[in-house]
This record gives C-alpha cells, structure tokens and sequence, in this order.
C-alpha cells in the first residue's frame, strides 16, 4: 500500500476537456496533403460558460498598451477568440472522412495534457442538424505490411448527398481475380458497373440507354426506341418456336443464307439474283426434293428461257413463235 501511495500509477494524458459547439459548418474539401480534412472550430463551453448568442469562429483584434520593465512603451495587437481548433477523433472506426458536422452542433471536446492539441468526437443527439454529408468506409485489402490503406489496396464504400452519387469499389491486392466498381449517380440519372478487364454495364434513366458491353466487344445497346447487338462471332438463339414481326421490312445482309427445313412462302417472292435447285436425298430437316419447280397457276416469264432436257406440258401459248423440237405433251 505504502508503495502505491509514493508511486501512484500512471494515467493516459488524454481526456475529455469540454462541451463543445461546432463554431463553423465542416469543410468538404481536403488538406494541403490531398487528404480529408478533420479539423473545425470548437467553442469549448466549460472555458466560457457565460458566452451567449451565436457561436461562430470569428477572432476579435485588440490592441494593448504599456510600459514594459525597461520603461519602454509597447503596443501590441492581440487576437481573441472563443473557439479552439479541434482535430476529428474516429476511435477506431473504418469511417476515412470525419462526419459533416455544423454550426451549433454539440461535440465532446478531448485535450492531451495541457497542450493546445485538441481532439472532437460527436454526440448523436444533433444529427437533425446534418444537411448534406459525405461519409467514405474503407477496409484493408492487403496482407503486405509495407503498403498504406488506399483506393488500390482498399474495399471502400461512399455515400455523398453533396455529389448526389453511391460508389462501392473493390481492389484486386489480395490475389482478386478482377476489381469491381459500381456507382449510382441519381445526380446525372446514371447507374454503371464496371471492372478492370473491361466488362461494364450502362443505365442511363434520363436518356433512356441500357448497354451492356463485355471486354471482347460484344455489345448489346438499347437506346429509345432502338437496339443495337454487335456480335464479333457468333449469335446464337434456340428455341422451341420463334416469331418475328416487323411491320415495315426487314433486311438480311450476309454473305451466304443456310435453312434446313421446309420453306413455306406465304407472300409474294421477288428474286433479284439466281436460283438453283437439286434433288436432295433427305440430308437434315425437312421433306426431300427431286429438284423440280412446281408452280400452282401461270407462269409468266419476261425473257428467254433456256431449258436443258425435256418439258413436258398440257398447254403452251406463245404470242410469237416455239421453237422447240423435243417438246413432248399430252
């Protein structure tokens, strides 16, 4: 006991030195160092507990006169204020940027020692003060040691009703396979995922575009009233039945058109270019065919006609002439 009492022990230095009330609205903007910036402007209550009205962070000059202990005279100005300047204490929270606290909000102000170093961690009582906040988490995606904690060794999570956006990133410092970012920007009506390898998808509310895009350039593109599809390879579609209804045309361009099946035409055909035909035995889907052209009605033919074997026909009508010395009928 006696030992205690000559050699009491030890307590931390750090402690709670005031009420506060925040004296000025949180700056968003960063340090000199291009980090956030945490420190504001505290009126420590219990240092001025007869100060009334508005607690802002204004100085107040004054100038003091004398005569110092040679007998010379001195005029010395003097700065007074009611606030200290106080530094964001997070206490162990993965919170990056101190909260957007305003004029008039209470805080509990720290102190270390008697040193001018202060500290300020808020009080939950006066979030109806709040506005407009900005609020960044980040959680460390590194084992390495010898890295700090940033957007490319970091998972982070934003929220910024300044900025009018959500942002959730990831990062690829821990063997990641590919990073991820996706933001919600109701600001600009946008909302984009994307990754590094260059996969990325579009919603544009205001302008009515969704795309989705994959890093070897396939692209699916709805824009309005239009889609897009850009497909390097291949594009494939399988189903039981398909139906396409194009109500004012629709055009093919390809250098060679395959269909195995049957072929059922129930409009008017227009031919342009040639047409071959030849017996099939039956390879694939469909009926087989001998080869033949069968025409229900009349034919009629603007040009010559050169026909290689036999006709064979009831009827024949020529407004000129027929030449046709093996022409068989019935």
């Amino acid at each position: 006991m006696a030992d205690n009492q000559t050699n009491p022990p030890k307590v931390s230095q750090l402690h709670v030195h005031s009420f506060g009330v925040v004296a000025e609205n949180m700056s968003i903007a960063n340090d000199a160092n291009g980090k956030p910036n945490k420190i504001v402007e505290v009126h420590p209550v219990e240092d001025f507990p007869t100060t009334s009205g508005t607690i802002t962070d204004n100085a107040t000059q004054y100038q003091a006169t004398g005569v110092d202990a040679n007998g010379k005279s001195y005029n010395e100005s003097v700065t007074q204020t009611i606030t200290v300047k106080a530094e964001w204490l997070p206490f162990g929270s993965n919170r990056m940027n101190p909260p957007n606290v305003r004029r008039g909000e209470r805080v509990m102000l720290w102190r270390f020692g008697d040193s001018d170093k202060y500290y300020w961690a808020t009080m939950l009582d006066d979030m109806n003060l709040r506005k407009l906040e900005t609020v960044v988490y980040a959680w460390s995606g590194t084992s390495d040691e010898s890295v700090d904690t940033d957007a490319s060794t970091s998972y982070f999570f934003e929220v910024s009703t300044h900025n009018k956006l959500m942002h959730l990133h990831t990062s690829n410092a821990n063997g990641e396979v590919c990073v991820y970012d996706i933001q919600v920007n109701p600001g600009t009506g946008v909302i984009q995922m994307q990754d590094d390898i260059g996969n990325s998808f579009l919603l544009d509310s205001i302008n009515l575009i969704l795309q989705m895009q994959n890093a070897d350039g396939t692209v699916l593109s709805i824009n309005k009233k239009n889609m897009t599809i850009v497909v390097p390879e291949t594009w494939q579609v399988q189903a039981k039945n398909g139906v396409f209804v194009f109500t004012e045309g629709w055009n093919i361009q390809s250098k060679v058109t395959n269909h195995q099946g049957d072929f059922n035409e129930l409009g008017a055909l227009g031919l342009s270019g040639d047409m071959v035909t030849a017996a099939s035995g039956g390879v694939g889907p469909g009926t087989p065919g001998t080869g033949k052209i069968k025409i229900a009605g009349q034919a009629e033919l603007e040009g010559s006609l050169d026909v290689i074997g036999p006709i064979t026909a009831t009827t024949i009508e020529a407004s000129e002439s027929v030449t046709a010395p093996n022409l068989k009928y019935n």
